[in-house]
């Protein structure tokens, strides 16, 4: 049973290649710093310019957990997809980096991540 969902944008000016999430921002779990995250959705919004999109979720020490590239914009994306790991645990102080192939282009636009947690028992 999904306890939360999570949700965090990153706003991308029409030069932002990279933008940093912090799992704190979005935390709802009083007492506990780890969650595990049975699913995720990444939302691209559709830049001007062709660009993809690479995100790397990384502990509070910098371990990269999860990392998938090419993403394309205009699109949602399932995470983890079929063949990856099915949850990720996610301490409250993890992070999202969202990368760009290149610049957005005029306006820039926000990307929606939304990870789906359960508490972790441990």
């Amino acid at each position: 049973m999904l306890d939360f969902l999570l949700t965090l944008g990153a706003t991308f000016s029409a030069t932002d290649t990279t933008k940093t999430l912090n799992i704190s921002d979005g935390w709802r779990f009083p007492g506990s710093d780890l969650v595990e995250m049975v699913m995720a959705e990444l939302v691209i919004p559709n830049f001007t310019n062709a660009v993809t999109l690479t995100i790397d979720i990384k502990t509070p020490s910098g371990t990269v957990v999860f990392t998938k590239g090419s993403l394309a914009k205009n699109t949602q994306h399932p995470l983890p997809q079929d063949g990856q790991v099915r949850s990720i645990l996610l301490e409250k102080y993890s992070t999202v980096v969202l990368t760009l192939s290149g610049a957005p282009g005029t306006g820039g636009d926000t990307v929606l991540f939304k990870a789906y947690v359960e508490r972790e028992n441990r």
